[in-house]
């Protein structure tokens, strides 16, 4: 247990990276709802109001409060602000898009044999739950180790009857391209084929054998002293397609359901850079490592919801959400450009690329989501609704149906048990009626996702808070909605993992920008 807390420990807080770890649980657990200028308006506190095409995302039995079919679509726009700060230095970006939030259709049937059921509402409708689209930049100087430290670390945690011991010894940088050792070449391209491999191949890492027998790996930036950058394009997002049946038992009890077909897209690509920007190593110029991650795949969910009337000013809500367990496919590439000094002090230039991967397929668990809501509201003045939202991140799980591989998951089962807790989300919103117009405002915390043990402080610990303001037009038949919303949260990631944690830190600090417009018609 001891070895394990400590790997976690060195490792990234969120990570980002290669290989199927809890950070991809946590990326696909942590919603974003798009749903409808209305919902976004109020913050998406809309649990107990209902009547709204985003309740088939958040609590289906809203749409019990319907009394005529509607059709409407949702879109809008989407600016993400990033500052990143490495080694005290701050770098900000900036990344545009267009955004679709929300589309969807229902029907109402209103029972005709004075029934206390009073009719049935059937929808269909997408909502995005997540965009990923981000641009990071992160650059400073290290005047103490590489890239290449972890990936000597990694060699010395070999088994030690694969001919590698726990010792690592530095030599001069020079010596790493002087000459190539092939003995190991075989192993390293079958154990690390998309980083070690890659340095192995281009010379910035080497082995020499001792007179004992021994192996002793090295690189060519032996004591740091190296410009780095972690330049970081992801794109892609989750979204599903939301199937949904709510009824009304005497305008006083709704209840209802929805299956979800859920999907993801989510792409990276990162360039890792180092170069010695002070021309203080011998042998060493620069290297450039660059990594490629696509991830698709769908989940089945199902969520129940139910809402009470007690008076007509007065509406309590509730909404259970099973977990998705999503199938995905990962496609990994790496390659590594390295520029070498001779003595001569011309420049050796090698490539490498990692071989062509195979997609490797395995399960993310999702944790369960429990929403309970109030509202109170009166038909002349306005709205108001309070949601709170509880989501254990720690029951969430990796796995594969492949037994023989499965195995290779318990680290990541573990680090979810230890590294993770629930959160807890507040969500108020507010609407005003004037006359045919509405006017929304309405605010959001989300508690972080991490024990205080691993996290570096409370802007950087994933935390979230949104604050959203709108307005309306309501028709008798047609309504245009808009929404504006600003939410800030933070990451914080290590650039690599060596054992003496002195590596460095990448914290970055999001600002999201949301405008979104709805237009309907009922029917």
């Amino acid at each position: 247990m001891k070895k394990i807390i400590t790997t976690i420990l060195l490792s990234f807080l969120f990570n980002n990276g290669f290989s199927q770890n809890d950070g991809d649980m946590l990326r696909y657990s942590m919603l974003n709802y798009g749903g409808t200028s209305r919902s976004l308006g109020m913050a998406n506190s809309f649990g107990a109001l209902g009547a709204d095409m985003s309740s088939t995302a958040t609590n289906p039995a809203g749409l019990g409060m319907y009394r005529s079919g509607e059709i409407s679509l949702s879109l809008g726009f989407h600016n993400r602000f990033v500052n990143d700060q490495l080694f005290n230095s701050n770098k900000e970006s900036n990344q545009f898009k267009m955004a679709f939030s929300n589309a969807g259709m229902l029907w109402h049937f209103e029972n005709q044999n004075y029934s206390k059921w009073k009719g049935w509402t059937f929808a269909m409708a997408y909502n995005q739950t997540n965009n990923f689209s981000s641009d990071n930049f992160a650059s400073g100087f290290n005047g103490n180790n590489s890239i290449l430290h972890s990936f000597c670390e990694e060699l010395g945690k070999l088994d030690p009857t694969l001919n590698v011991v726990d010792n690592i010894q530095t030599y001069s940088a020079y010596t790493a391209y002087s000459a190539y050792n092939g003995d190991n070449a075989a192993f390293l391209t079958t154990d690390y084929p998309f980083d070690v491999d890659l340095a192995w191949q281009t010379f910035l890492i080497d082995s020499v054998n001792s007179d004992a027998g021994q192996t002793y790996y090295f690189n060519a930036v032996p004591f740091g002293g190296v410009q780095q950058s972690k330049r970081t394009r992801t794109r892609g997002g989750q979204g599903e397609f939301d199937i949904t049946l709510a009824n009304n038992f005497e305008n006083k009890l709704f209840f209802g359901v929805t299956i979800g077909f859920a999907s993801v897209n989510f792409s990276q690509t990162t360039n890792w850079r180092e170069y010695d920007s002070q021309d203080s190593i011998p042998g060493f110029y620069s290297l450039d490592y660059n990594t490629e991650l696509n991830t698709t795949g769908s989940a089945v969910n199902f969520k129940f919801g139910v809402i009470y009337k007690p008076i007509d000013a007065m509406r309590i809500g509730i909404a259970f959400h099973t977990p998705s367990s999503y199938l995905l496919t990962d496609d990994y590439s790496s390659t590594i450009n390295a520029k070498l000094e001779s003595s001569t002090g011309s420049i050796i230039e090698n490539d490498y690329a990692s071989p062509l991967s195979i997609p490797f397929q395995y399960r993310i668990m999702t944790p369960l989501k429990l929403i309970t809501s109030i509202a109170g509201l009166t038909s002349k003045v306005g709205a108001v609704n309070l949601d709170y939202e509880y989501n254990d991140y720690s029951k969430g799980s990796v796995y594969t149906n492949d037994a023989s591989f499965n195995p290779f998951f318990n680290d990541a089962r573990e680090a979810i048990k230890i590294k993770y807790q629930a959160t807890h989300t507040i969500r108020i919103g507010a609407e005003a009626i004037l006359y045919n117009w509405r006017v929304r405002a309405g605010a959001s915390y989300a508690t972080s996702p991490f024990k205080s043990q691993f996290r570096l402080n409370t802007f950087s610990d994933l935390s979230r808070k949104t604050f959203t303001t709108g307005f309306g037009y309501k028709g008798e038949r047609y309504f245009f909605d808009m929404a504006l919303a600003y939410s800030t949260f933070g990451s914080v990631e290590k650039q690599y993992t060596l054992e003496n944690g002195n590596e460095g830190l990448i914290e970055s600090n999001y600002s999201d920008t949301r405008v979104l417009f709805t237009v309907g018609k009922k029917f």
